[in-house]
């Protein structure tokens, strides 16, 4: 993990459920385009803390 991703971690609100969000993050992972990951084009994980961050990816708390 990147330090642009621990920092994205690290705005995630301390009351967040830890096991919701381990869950999330696994289901839309393995949404994910598999050409995107095949050919490198975007980086998986900051996409995801990206919509969690700003509320597409709502997280039951």
């Amino acid at each position: 993990m990147e330090n642009e991703e621990l920092v994205l971690l690290d705005k995630i609100k301390p009351e967040t459920n830890i096991y919701r969000l381990v869950v999330t993050l696994s289901e839309k992972a393995r949404r994910l385009n598999r050409n995107k990951l095949e050919n490198r084009r975007s980086n998986p994980i900051k996409e995801i803390l990206h919509e969690i961050l700003e509320g597409k990816e709502p997280l039951d708390i």
